[in-house]
């Protein structure tokens, strides 16, 4: 089977897997190398904060500097899909209301969105019941077992904490609650004043 349109890469947490969020194939075949469902909502990912803002329509007070500061603490934020600019596909949130994404500015995520010009779904690179993977040789050991013909993109300028992320919702009236605790949630909850 041919995964040329999955990439395999490093975020700020662990090692992630994604394709454009336009390529229902590619979903499909992440849920079968993950071994989950194929109905599971997924994250999108960007590498740059303008890109995020030209895609929702969020408040005035997420502003870039509000958006770095936020996501620098191994975040995912879900807003309404009512608050989305561009088209998201069916596959990503499958009928839900919310959609969710994370912006991490390296070098492997901005070679990926040139090449795909859309924003990309992420995943941890590993199979279910299976922890994440944080280290680039078990990475390409993955890659080469499960997935030999998808795209491994390096970035040794990109240290991965190891830490699972926050995942955060945004409701209308500057609140927010707490869908998943990560690592950094404490951090978080303070920066959202929780």
């Amino acid at each position: 089977m041919s995964y040329e349109n999955i990439y395999i890469y490093p975020t700020d947490t662990v090692w992630g897997m994604g394709a454009s969020i336009y390529l229902k194939k590619a979903q499909e075949q992440i849920a079968e190398i993950k071994k989950t469902s194929g109905q599971k909502p997924l994250s999108m990912m960007f590498y740059d904060l303008d890109d995020v803002k030209t895609s929702f329509h969020l408040p005035g007070f997420m502003d870039k500097t509000w958006l770095q500061d936020f996501f620098s603490l191994e975040t995912t934020l879900a807003v309404d899909m009512s608050r989305a600019k561009i088209e998201i596909p069916s596959w990503i949130n499958h009928g839900g209301s919310l959609v969710a994404f994370r912006c991490v500015s390296n070098n492997a995520l901005k070679y990926i969105m040139a090449k795909v010009h859309a924003p990309i779904t992420t995943t941890s690179l590993n199979q279910t019941a299976s922890p994440p993977i944080t280290n680039k040789k078990e990475a390409l050991a993955f890659c080469l077992k499960y997935c030999k013909s998808a795209q491994f993109i390096e970035d040794d300028n990109q240290i991965l904490s190891g830490r699972s992320s926050t995942f955060v919702q945004f409701h209308d009236l500057h609140k927010f609650s707490i869908l998943r605790k990560g690592a950094l949630s404490d951090r978080v909850e303070r920066y959202l004043g929780l």
